[in-house]
């Protein structure tokens, strides 16, 4: 609470059109008018993230929505914007900005852009109008990156092509430690195949990995990222479910 009330002391004080002897601390330099958006942005995302801790989601989507106008050529801004759209179970929020980002950086050639627009815009069904407008950077991300070709599954899973997308989650293990995010869409494709068995598997491992890191958590080991959280959550709730209909729950 006290982090709170100082980001946002600190957001007022920079929205202010102040000259700088209002600042005495800083009267022995000029850092604070040349920086003052560098400042605001910082104080921005420290606020919304302190807000994310304390589980005050819809003033955390706000503030996210602040930092995104702030620096909106950042993909990283409308990634944490999305993810707390989704903590805070705003779908529809959710899609509106995977939408708006596609169209915003969508014919950019970077690699480092396509990667975050894809973690972006796979983590919910139908982010997206048309998934398989994703598949093209996912390829391009996958050639640049072979050990990154889970992003490449799971555009393909959002685009309905099962086979090809469990060729990739295959390989994938065979080049990295697997971890909730790649489980839950593993689960997820099997199921799709009609493969039970191996969905079930799937589903198994993806939540022992949780309730372990967890536990490190519990036992004072650096916590897990907010956005690696939300995600694992909701792909493990739209795995269940998606189980719970092709065949019996593994939980």
């Amino acid at each position: 609470e006290r982090a709170i009330e100082w980001y946002s002391r600190a957001i007022e004080l920079l929205k202010r059109p102040l000259p700088l002897m209002d600042f005495p601390i800083f009267v022995a330099s000029d850092t604070l008018s040349g920086d003052r958006d560098f400042y605001l942005r910082t104080a921005c995302e420290g606020l919304a993230n302190t807000l994310v801790a304390a589980r005050r989601w819809q003033e955390a989507v706000g503030v996210f929505a602040e930092c995104r106008k702030l620096d909106p050529e950042n993909p990283n801004r409308w990634y944490d914007h999305a993810a707390a759209n989704l903590g805070a179970g705003d779908i529809g929020g959710y899609r509106e900005i995977c939408a708006d980002m596609l169209e915003h950086f969508g014919k950019m050639t970077d690699p480092r852009v396509a990667n975050r627009i894809l973690y972006t815009c796979v983590t919910a069904p139908d982010a997206v109008p048309d998934a398989s407008q994703l598949l093209p950077l996912a390829e391009m991300v996958a050639k640049l990156w072979p050990s990154n070709i889970r992003i490449l599954g799971a555009a393909l899973y959002r685009a309905g092509k099962y086979e090809a997308a469990a060729n990739c989650f295959e390989e994938s293990a065979k080049l990295i430690r697997l971890g909730p995010w790649d489980w839950f869409f593993w689960a997820m494709v099997n199921s799709k195949l009609g493969r039970t068995e191996q969905a079930r598997q799937c589903m198994d491992a993806g939540v022992r990995w949780i309730e372990e890191r967890e536990q490190k958590e519990r036992e004072g080991e650096h916590p897990w990222s907010w956005t690696e959280r939300v995600e694992s959550q909701r792909l493990r709730r739209e795995a269940e479910e998606l189980i719970n209909v092709n065949g019996p729950t593994c939980i």
